[in-house]
């Protein structure tokens, strides 16, 4: 029911209970962002892979991030 109350509340209650999950999430978000700026919106496999062969810190930061996103509670 709180969250249905007071969203911002519960989504920030949430946030400081697990705050590695926040910066995983964030990880994720900015190899996401950096992939698909540097990949364009309509990329194809080969694009993709490309991508993630030049550049794989983008690939890596989108995989630990959504690891710790999901896996680590703290």
């Amino acid at each position: 029911m709180r969250l249905l109350a007071r969203p911002l509340a519960f989504v920030g209650g949430w946030l400081s209970d697990h705050p590695l999950r926040l910066s995983g999430g964030l990880a994720a978000l900015g190899g996401t962002t950096a992939a698909y700026l540097a990949a364009g919106p309509t990329p194809t496999a080969a694009d993709l892979l490309a991508f993630a062969t030049g550049h794989p810190a983008y690939a890596a930061a989108i995989l630990v991030g959504v690891a710790t996103l999901l896996f680590v509670d703290g």
